[in-house]
């Protein structure tokens, strides 16, 4: 009975009117999955996402990887820089893998930390960002070791580990992972942890900043020889125009005795831009004879500009109430920038990189968003880097919120059917009493 009346119902609802109720229920439920589509659980195992990074010491590559933190996701690829791969060298038995970059206006890091007892090697402890713009750690130890193979093997495997507070979670598909590569051969009495030609690169140095580069001796069993103490190091530089050396004497590494051996730690300043070779030779003391030697090709780039600070957002309304401008402000600390680059989300709105002039510190609109059903509060970030024909600075995080206006209450002026000067209900009843005469079948 009740499907009956509805029928009937609908047969004297004029066509039209069907169509018009039809299109508008279209772009509603179209306007609702687009605003809402981050929402949407999507399977990330079926991404593409190949990555391949090389610290020299440690190799990382997989055809698919992830890091979701905190409920973001992460596919390390840098919003303005690029990614930055290095690590530890550490020692026969510790070294390390270190990935930075920026990716959605967060600070992200993958480190990995591996330990070796000559036979195996293993990863004991992980650690990602927290999706923060102040960016924490977040802790994969829960199922350590992770990775153990052979030493000079790869590990193969497709992977995914969950952090210990249960809040993130790394996936790889078909990951090849080999830690302590480039290891020296250890076929003498005394062997230095650094191959020779090991290549390193740094900007030009102020009084506060440098490069610090430090050795021990190892026996043919891998490990540290303990009395160092009738041992000197001696370095030097090919083009002291491009790199200073300051000599730090008597440090202890680990499982070293004091006395400890003089010189075997130096702090390097960049002095200006170019390549040149910083070279050690280690001898003994009591006899003069030289015992280990290596070398490290070193780079100089120009110091890049200061970094901006004091990242903010603002927003203004339109005449009509029913837009927002939103701006991006920040503080220029540089001299020397062409410009700046910034990268900004908006939460349900995505993001977007841009170059500004390097008059402005401010760009005007990042953005223009309308107005929602009900005012709404949407969380903002992003990050701001200077940057000239040389290099690009650190970046600046910000972070806010920016309110969404609900959209005006009289509505669209061409629906006021009755003039009145208020769009509401009555205006929607005269229109279906009246929308039969003009387009029912006649």
């Amino acid at each position: 009975m009740a499907l009956s009346r509805i029928a009937k119902f609908i047969k004297r609802i004029p066509f039209g009117l069907i169509l018009v109720i039809f299109l508008v229920t279209s772009i509603f439920v179209s306007t609702f999955m687009v605003r809402n589509s981050k929402n949407i659980n999507k399977s990330l195992a079926d991404t593409s996402n190949p990555i391949f990074w090389d610290s020299k010491n440690v190799f990382l590559s997989a055809d698919d990887f992830y890091i979701i933190a905190n409920g973001e996701e992460f596919y390390g690829k840098g919003d303005v820089k690029t990614v930055f791969v290095g690590g530890d060298p550490g020692s026969p038995t510790y070294t390390t893998l270190e990935v930075e970059w920026v990716e959605n206006a967060f600070p992200m890091r993958l480190y990995i930390y591996f330990r070796s007892n000559g036979v195996n090697w293993w990863a004991f402890e992980i650690r990602t960002y927290n999706a923060q713009v102040r960016g924490d750690w977040l802790t994969y130890t829960n199922n350590a070791p992770y990775f153990t193979s052979p030493l000079n093997q790869e590990f193969q495997g497709d992977i995914s580990f969950t952090s210990n507070d249960g809040k993130g979670q790394i996936y790889f598909k078909n990951l090849r992972l080999k830690a302590f590569n480039n290891q020296p051969s250890f076929n003498s009495d005394y062997n230095l942890r650094t191959l020779p030609g090991t290549e390193i690169k740094f900007p030009i140095s102020d009084p506060n900043s440098g490069y610090g580069l430090s050795e021990t001796l190892y026996g043919r069993d891998k490990a540290v020889i303990s009395d160092q103490s009738d041992f000197t190091f001696l370095w030097s530089v090919e083009n002291p125009n491009i790199v200073a050396i300051n000599n730090i004497s008597g440090f202890c590494f680990s499982g070293v005795n004091p006395p400890c051996p003089t010189n075997n730690h130096v702090d390097l300043k960049g002095v200006s831009a170019g390549n040149t070779r910083v070279n050690l030779e280690v001898k003994r003391i009591s006899t003069g004879e030289t015992i280990a030697t290596t070398y490290w090709n070193v780079t100089i780039s120009n110091w890049p500009p200061n970094s901006p600070s004091d990242v903010t957002f603002s927003q203004e309304a339109n005449s009509l109430g029913d837009t927002i401008i939103v701006k991006l402000h920040w503080q220029d600390n540089a001299t020397n920038e062409n410009g700046f680059k910034f990268t900004w989300y908006i939460e349900g709105y995505g993001g977007n990189t841009i170059i500004s002039t390097v008059d402005n510190d401010e760009i005007s609109p990042i953005a223009v968003l309308p107005c929602e059903f009900t005012q709404t509060l949407r969380k903002a970030r992003a990050a701001v880097y200077a940057y000239n024909s040389l290099a690009t600075s650190s970046p600046a995080f910000g972070e806010g919120a920016i309110t969404i206006p609900a959209c005006p209450s009289e509505g669209d002026r061409r629906a006021d059917i009755n003039e009145d000067g208020v769009v509401d209900i009555l205006d929607y009843v005269i229109l279906f009493e009246n929308f039969g005469r003009y387009f029912a079948p006649q």
